[in-house]
């Protein structure tokens, strides 16, 4: 099996800023783990770029390609890219670790039954860690659990400021004749916050072959090819330690706190979104990359002396 070498590994955590992984991992394997996980989200943003700000809007799954977008270029990725070159990086650390495909809950469906449920379209990992399964998955945006966790039915664990999480082993409706599948959900608001699904996954590995289909339908077929998101976390503020997330969509920029929602910009054109990406997200996007989205029915109004 391909892993990342030695050079490869120090080159990540150095650009994700946790040169002492070394000590954490021989310390505390747990431990390290929820800081690498933190680390790559605050570093390696969630977005559909790709689909968008380039030529040929293609997304390969080569673990070398991975690594020079996410390391070398600082581009981030979407679902599919992220868990794929982290799946990557963990067994080049050594560990047991396999893939799952995911059915995303329909968040705007009220229905009890299999129909509150999609089609399988995202990926998640499980990485065992001293003889215990986790739950990981550094690719769902804004929804990522910033922490491992336990594939133990019905514990939570504390995930953003005012946040907690938990996975459970059930079926995906009272009265689905399957067998039961691990749910992912997310509250805030402690117990008077009401939990929200996220997605499933059952104990079955996928393989390359498997997201390499999946990977097309979101390049040619997702709502993400209509869709310009870039999304991040934060895990300290100097005012009063909170974290959150940072995300922009289309045309608005928000910041998301105990799970509230506070406006940061509203775009008006393709030029603030440019502008945006660089001051919100550090990303700074190339002549060739701009010039992409220029006859994209997706592009805001140009703006003064952008893509012209």
């Amino acid at each position: 099996m391909s892993v990342y070498s030695p050079d490869q590994l120090e080159r990540y955590f150095s650009f994700i800023s946790l040169d002492n992984w070394k000590t954490l991992l021989g310390s505390n394997v747990r431990g390290f783990f929820d800081e690498l996980i933190k680390c790559q989200l605050a570093r390696i943003t969630y977005n559909t770029l790709s689909l968008h700000y380039s030529m040929d809007k293609s997304g390969s799954l080569d673990m070398d390609m991975l690594f020079d977008k996410m390391v070398v270029r600082d581009r981030g990725g979407y679902c599919f890219e992220l868990n794929v070159f982290f799946l990557q990086m963990v067994r080049s650390l050594g560990f047991e670790a396999m893939a799952v495909g995911c059915r995303m809950r329909d968040q705007k469906s009220t229905s009890a039954g299999l129909d509150r449920w999609r089609t399988t379209s995202h990926m998640a990992i499980v990485v065992f860690i001293n003889g215990e399964r986790f739950l990981i998955d550094i690719g769902c945006g804004v929804q990522s659990p910033v922490t491992p966790l336990l594939l133990w039915s019905g514990q939570t664990a504390t995930g953003l400021t005012g946040q907690e999480l938990k996975v459970e082993f059930k079926k995906l409706a009272p009265m689905a004749m399957g067998k039961p599948v691990w749910i992912y959900s997310m509250r805030f608001g402690g117990e008077d916050g009401l939990w929200k699904e996220m997605y499933a996954f059952a104990d079955t590995e996928y393989l390359a072959s498997d997201f390499d289909v999946l990977n097309y339908y979101t390049l040619h077929a997702s709502p993400f090819t209509r869709l310009v998101v870039v999304q991040s976390f934060f895990f300290s503020r100097i005012c009063d330690g909170a974290s959150g997330t940072v995300s922009l969509v289309n045309d608005r920029v928000t910041q998301h706190i105990r799970g509230g929602e506070e406006e940061v910009a509203a775009l008006q054109s393709e030029r603030e979104r440019v502008e945006a990406f660089e001051k919100h997200f550090g990303i700074q996007l190339s002549e060739e990359e701009m010039h992409a989205m220029k006859e994209s029915a997706y592009a805001l109004p140009a703006g003064t002396s952008l893509l012209t």
